[in-house]
């Protein structure tokens, strides 16, 4: 059977026999990765979640900042979804990445209150830049409390806010949730993306130079 290792966005594939008659067509892929194997003719495919969901907050950042430039008050709606998605691609992110480092559950471990802390060291060891990891440390925190507060909502009576673009007050989720905060979402996920192609540490150089194509069609695709 003819062997496949990686795919990349868009690609289409044909696994044939060994006698060189065709057994399936695939495609196109969306950062497909294949392996061989032996004995009865398959394929295995491996979903990168951290992509998809990287995708979906690029698209849906856009989707809020057109939505506030139509006058449209519920921008927020986009870009809750698109805050919510760059934390989900950092918490994938994060188990794609934790094999090639060593980290223990005394650096951040599992429970919910510390999981900014544990994603934010596994990154620190996957980059050869500490000065960036700094700052990735602050807007992981404020990223995950967003997320956990909206995994976990509280329905409440709050006081409105004043939204000067609507020249109106408004529910704080409206601000909270806003494309401003999807935006600063999208920056730091790609930042980490970018961060992770092109500045790898020797541990994670082989990971990252398979997927770097992926992350820079990603960082590309936001213009």
């Amino acid at each position: 059977m003819e062997e496949i290792r990686h795919l990349t966005d868009g690609d289409s594939f044909k696994v044939t026999e060994d006698d060189g008659s065709e057994a399936a067509t695939f495609g196109p892929s969306r950062v497909l990765s294949a392996v061989p194997t032996f004995g009865t003719p398959g394929i295995r495919t491996r979903q990168h979640a951290w992509s998809t969901w990287t995708r979906i907050a690029v698209t849906n950042e856009a989707e809020a900042r057109r939505a506030e430039q139509a006058g449209d008050i519920m921008a927020f709606e986009p870009g809750l979804v698109s805050i919510t998605s760059a934390a989900f691609a950092l918490d994938a992110l994060h188990g794609v990445l934790l094999p090639f480092v060593r980290v223990t559950r005394a650096a951040g471990g599992h429970r919910e209150e510390s999981r900014p802390a544990h994603v934010s060291e596994v990154l620190r060891q996957a980059v050869e830049v500490p000065r960036r990891t700094e700052a990735w440390r602050d807007e992981i925190r404020w990223l995950y409390e967003i997320r956990r507060d909206v995994v976990h909502f509280e329905e409440r009576d709050e006081r409105p806010v004043w939204h000067s673009g609507f020249d109106s007050n408004v529910a704080p989720e409206v601000l909270r949730w806003g494309p401003s905060e999807a935006t600063r979402a999208v920056d730091l996920v790609l930042d980490v993306l970018g961060t992770l192609a092109h500045h790898p540490h020797a541990r994670t150089a082989d990971w990252s130079g398979r997927y770097a194509p992926s992350i820079d069609q990603l960082i590309a695709s936001r213009s």
